[in-house]
């Protein structure tokens, strides 16, 4: 469903405005015992998730890697 004001609306609210999430299934073994690797994320303006999903735990330090913002960007603009 498109809004005009908010853009596309999915079941996710995660995916709201866009729709666009440009994701990759990366392994990071070592920093993912760092403690500053989701303050470097956050930095980044990404957001980690295990390999299966929402609420899915990394193994094996391997994670899907995203951007975070959706929401108030254009398509192009979140490239």
């Amino acid at each position: 469903m498109w809004n005009e004001k908010l853009g596309y609306i999915l079941t996710c609210p995660s995916n709201l405005g866009t729709g666009l999430r440009a994701g990759v299934h990366v392994k990071l073994p070592l920093m993912s015992r760092d403690p500053r690797m989701s303050k470097i994320l956050d930095n980044l303006r990404l957001q980690k998730r295990g390999t299966g999903g929402v609420d899915t735990a990394a193994v094996g330090g391997t994670y899907d890697i995203s951007n975070l913002d959706r929401l108030g960007l254009s398509e192009v603009r979140s490239c």
